[in-house]
């Protein structure tokens, strides 16, 4: 029981600083031109699709350089585990 609240409390927390912070990002950047080519665009909430984009990409990195991790972490507690024994 005691586990699940502690979830459920990270959960609504972590909405609530998506909600916030995602609103600020939005409300700060609402007219920001950009020029591109000569022309002027107008994307709106760019600082909170760049926040997306960057989080996305560090996501994609983390993914790649942990996934050999854990077949390193495996090996090394087998090798100790085999050592001990020995």
């Amino acid at each position: 029981m005691g586990s699940a609240l502690g979830l459920s409390l990270s959960l609504l927390s972590a909405v609530v600083t998506l909600v916030t912070f995602g609103g600020l990002l939005w409300t700060l950047s609402r007219k920001w031109p950009v020029q591109a080519f000569g022309t002027h665009v107008h994307i709106p909430g760019l600082m909170m699709w760049v926040a997306v984009g960057t989080s996305l990409l560090s996501m994609v990195a983390a993914h790649f350089v942990g996934r050999r991790l854990v077949q390193i972490n495996f090996d090394k507690l087998r090798v100790e585990a085999d050592f001990r024994y020995g």
